[in-house]
C-alpha cells in the first residue's frame, strides 16, 4: 500500500527545494559559472529535487506491482511496470 505520509514527505521536500531553486531563477550564466559554490548548491539542489521524483514514483510502483502479485487478476500494465521498476533500480545502482 503507498504510504502517504511517505509521499507527503517527499512532496514536501520536492516543494522546498523548488522554492530554493525559484530564488535563483533570474542568475545570468557570468555569475553562475564565476561562483563554483554556488553552481555547486545549484546543482545539489537539482539533483535532490530529481531524487524525490525518482522516490515518489518508485514507491508508487513498486506498491502497483506488490498489488497486482498478490490478487488473482494480472494488471494489463503489470508487465510494463516491471520493466520500469527493473529499468529504475538498475539505473541507480
Amino acid at each position: 500500500m503507498v504510504d502517504a505520509e511517505v509521499v507527503r514527505n517527499k512532496l514536501e521536500h520536492l516543494e522546498e527545494y523548488i522554492n530554493d531553486l525559484e530564488e535563483y531563477q533570474d542568475l545570468n550564466l557570468e555569475k553562475l559559472s564565476g561562483d563554483k559554490v554556488l553552481f555547486r548548491y545549484l546543482e545539489r539542489t537539482i539533483h535532490l529535487a530529481v531524487e524525490s521524483v525518482l522516490d515518489i514514483g518508485s514507491h508508487i510502483i513498486s506498491d502497483r506491482v506488490k498489488v497486482c502479485s498478490q490478487t488473482s487478476w494480472a494488471c494489463p500494465e503489470e508487465g510494463q511496470l516491471k520493466a520500469i521498476f527493473r529499468w529504475y533500480r538498475e539505473y541507480i545502482e
